[in-house]
């Protein structure tokens, strides 16, 4: 994926309860879930949703109500950010990222072991 998906804090919100439920939703549905984070109004939820199949990251299609189901996986979304990130910020130097995490306090002794494992290992297919 070449370029980053750019979406904002509360359209990742309504991305977080599609990805969670794992099938398409209504808007009812999801303003539903969303409740507990946010007391969002109707319009508001539509209007997310809507910016979100504009920007292709959601799906709409008509059963006995509109449903709404992700593009986009979470995993796609977390490595097309984690890549702009480092392009950014780090001058696309992973090497850069972590190091900074190392000084910053970012990574726990656990963290550290299994970097190193992953290292080790060539890092491969980790989740």
């Amino acid at each position: 994926m070449s370029t980053a998906l750019k979406i904002t804090d509360a359209e990742l919100e309504v991305m977080r309860v599609l990805w969670s439920e794992g099938k398409p939703m209504t808007s009812a549905e999801i303003r539903d879930q969303l409740q507990d984070k946010a007391k969002w109004e109707k319009s508001t939820v539509l209007t997310l949703i809507r910016r979100l199949v504009e920007k292709r990251m959601v799906s709409c299609r008509k059963l006995e109500h509109l449903q709404y189901a992700p593009l986009v996986s979470k995993k796609e979304y977390q490595d097309s950010r984690t890549r702009k990130l480092i392009d950014t910020l780090y001058d696309g130097s992973v090497r850069n990222l972590v190091v900074a995490l190392c000084h910053h306090g970012g990574l726990t002794p656990e963290d550290r072991e299994e970097l190193q494992k992953l290292l080790e290992r060539g890092l491969g297919d980790h989740a």
